[in-house]
């Protein structure tokens, strides 16, 4: 399990239907190891 939470696109307006959204607010270390894990998920 990748352990990366994503939230539906709609959740933030009409546009967004479609789409998920991942935060990248974050450390590049931290973003570096949530991208390597969902590699390793996938």
């Amino acid at each position: 399990m990748a352990r990366v939470w994503f939230d539906k696109g709609q959740k933030f307006g009409v546009e967004g239907q479609g789409y998920m959204r991942v935060k990248l607010g974050s450390p590049r270390a931290t973003a570096d190891q949530a991208i390597s894990r969902l590699k390793a998920a996938l």
